[in-house]
C-alpha cells in the first residue's frame, strides 16, 4: 500500500502540472487519483474499490501493486474438510473486503495424493466427497463408459430428431420430389439407351437417388461422366447407360444463376438480364404469362425463345414485376443426356410421409458429408460456408422469395432450413474434431477399447488446441459473411 501511495502522490504532482495547460482531461484524472490516494490511506488495495469498467482500465494502466490478484489460503487439517473452523470463515471475510479470493486446502491430503497413481487418486477423491456429503455416484465422470457415450451421443441424435420432425411437416404438406423423367429428346443419348417419359431414375453409378436433388446434385459436380441409371418403368427394375453429349451449340441466354426453384442468386454484369432490370433474389414466377415450376423450366423458356424478346414475372418484395429481356445468342459447351426432369413434388401417405421424412434427413446428412469432402478437395469454394450472419441473410432470403405465396409457404420454407441447419449440426458434432461431440466420443471409444481413461491433462490439451482452431474459423467465416453484405 505504502509503494501504491507513493506513485499515486508522483502521478498526481504531475497530473497537476500538466493542468495549468487548461487541459480538461487532467482535472478529471486528478480526481481520480485523489480517491484511489483516499482509498490507499484507509488502509485498503485497490481491488477492492468499486470501479467502472472504465476506471478499472485505468487503474490497471497504472501498475499498482494492490491492483493484482491476491489468493488467500487456510490450510486445515483432514478431518477439518467440509467443517471448516470459524477462523476459515474469518479468512473468507477478510479476503471479500479486499477483493481478493480466498480457499481452503489440506496439505497432509495434497501429499498424500502426490504419491497416488490416478486409480487411487479417483479412490481418494470418492472418498473424501462420501465423507463430506457429496454423492460421486450421481457425478458425470464416475458414469460408465457406455453412459457417457450415451450421453454425449444424445445431442447430434436430437438434432436428427429435429430435422425429422421438420421433414415430416413438409413431406406431409407438399410430398417428395421423385426423380420421374418428364421428358425425353428426340435422337438424343436418352433415345438409344432406351429410356422413357414417367421412367423413374432409383440409382445413379452406384449412387442411390430418392428424389430429383439426388440427381440434380450427382450431375451438378459429374457432368461429363457416363451414367449407369438403374430405373423403374411400371413397377419393372431396369437398368441403362447414358453417355453425356459433348455439345458446342449457339444458346440464348440471359445471364443469369439461379437455384432449382428459380430464385435469381446472381446477375452477371452488362449481360441482358442486367440491362433489362433483373436483380439478384429475385424469383421468377412466369415467362410470358407461362408459370415456372424449376429452373429447368426458365432455362427451356429462354432457348426457346430463338431470340425475342421475353416477358419475365418475377416477385420481388412482395410484389409481381413484369421485366422484358431480349435473350443473347453465346457459344456455350454443355454435356446432353437427352432427358429432363422437372422435380415435381407429388403426395403421398401417412406412412409414405414418414418414410420419406427419414430419406429427406438421410439426404441433408448426405449432402453435407459430400460437401465436406468437395470443400477439401477443391470442388467447392470457401465461399461456400455460412455462419450466423450468413444463416441470417439467407432465412432473409427465404422470406422474400415465399412472401409473395403466402404466410405458410414461407414458414415450410424456413422449417426446410431448420432442417438442413439441424442435420449439419448433427453430422459437425459427430465429426472427430477435439472440443467437439465427435472428439470425446473418440476420446471414450480409446476409454472403452483400452478399459482405461486417456489422461486428462493430454484430453485438455487436445480438445484446447481444437477449440482454439474452431474459434479462429468461426471468426473468419464470420468475417467473410460480414463482407458478403456490403
Amino acid at each position: 500500500i505504502y509503494a501504491d501511495l507513493e506513485t499515486i502522490e508522483r502521478r498526481i504532482d504531475k497530473a497537476k502540472k500538466n493542468s495549468k495547460s487548461g487541459d480538461k482531461k487532467y482535472l478529471h484524472e486528478i480526481e481520480f487519483l485523489e480517491r484511489i490516494k483516499a482509498h490507499l490511506d484507509s488502509g485498503k488495495p485497490v481491488r477492492s474499490m468499486e470501479l467502472t469498467d472504465d476506471e478499472r482500465a485505468a487503474a490497471d494502466e497504472l501498475f499498482l501493486l494492490t491492483t493484482k490478484p491476491v489468493i488467500y489460503a487456510a490450510n486445515i487439517a483432514e478431518d477439518e474438510i467440509g467443517n471448516e473452523p470459524p477462523a476459515v470463515q474469518k479468512l473468507y471475510d477478510e479476503a471479500a473486503k479486499e477483493g481478493a479470493a480466498a480457499l481452503t486446502v489440506c496439505a497432509k491430503v495434497e501429499e498424500e495424493l502426490s504419491e497416488l497413481t490416478d486409480e487411487e487418486k479417483e479412490a481418494k477423491k470418492r472418498k473424501l466427497a462420501i465423507e463430506n456429503g457429496y454423492d460421486m455416484e450421481k457425478s458425470f465422470a464416475s458414469k460408465s463408459v457406455w453412459a457417457r457415450i450415451a450421453v454425449i451421443a444424445a445431442g447430434p441424435v436430437f438434432n436428427f430428431l429435429l430435422a425429422f420432425v421438420c421433414a415430416v411437416v413438409i413431406v406431409g404438406s407438399l410430398g417428395y420430389d421423385p426423380c420421374d423423367i418428364d421428358v425425353v429428346k428426340d435422337n438424343s443419348p436418352a433415345t438409344e439407351a432406351g429410356l422413357q417419359e414417367g421412367d423413374v431414375i432409383t440409382k445413379v453409378n452406384g449412387h442411390k437417388v430418392t428424389f430429383y436433388r439426388d440427381f440434380y446434385f450427382y450431375r451438378a459436380y459429374n457432368a461429363d461422366k457416363t451414367l449407369n441409371i438403374t430405373f423403374t418403368r411400371d413397377g419393372e427394375k431396369m437398368t441403362t447407360t447414358v453417355t453425356p453429349q459433348h455439345i458446342k451449340q449457339q444458346k440464348y441466354q440471359v445471364g443469369i444463376m439461379m437455384n432449382e426453384n428459380c430464385l435469381i442468386s446472381s446477375v452477371t454484369k452488362d449481360s441482358p438480364a442486367e440491362k433489362a432490370g433483373l436483380k439478384a433474389n429475385d424469383v421468377i414466377k412466369a415467362v410470358d404469362g407461362t408459370a415456372m415450376k424449376n429452373s429447368s423450366n426458365v432455362t427451356e423458356a429462354i432457348t426457346s425463345s430463338g431470340g425475342n424478346k421475353v416477358v419475365f414475372t418475377v416477385a420481388r418484395d412482395g410484389k409481381n414485376v413484369d421485366v422484358t429481356v431480349e435473350p443473347k445468342k453465346v457459344e456455350v459447351e454443355s454435356y446432353d443426356t437427352g432427358f429432363v426432369v422437372y422435380g415435381d413434388r407429388v403426395k403421398t401417405s401417412p406412412i409414405g410421409t414418414l418414410k420419406y421424412s427419414v430419406e429427406e434427413v438421410g439426404y441433408s446428412v448426405k449432402t453435407v458429408i459430400q460437401s465436406l469432402g468437395m470443400l477439401f478437395t477443391g470442388k467447392i469454394g470457401f465461399d461456400s460456408l455460412l455462419g450466423p450472419v450468413g444463416t441470417v441473410s439467407t432465412m432473409s432470403e427465404i422470406v422474400e422469395e415465399s412472401k409473395a405465396d403466402g404466410a405458410f409457404y414461407v414458414f415450410l420454407n424456413l422449417m426446410n432450413l431448420a432442417a438442413l441447419i439441424s442435420a449439419n449440426l448433427g453430422v459437425m458434432n459427430l465429426l472427430p474434431i477435439p472440443a467437439l461431440d465427435g472428439g470425446r466420443l473418440v476420446f471414450l471409444i480409446i476409454e472403452a477399447l483400452r478399459g482405461k481413461p486417456v489422461k486428462r491433462e493430454h484430453e485438455g490439451i487436445v480438445n484446447f488446441i481444437g477449440m482454439i482452431l474452431l474459434v479462429i474459423l468461426m471468426i473468419v467465416v464470420l468475417l467473410k459473411d460480414i463482407m458478403a453484405l456490403f
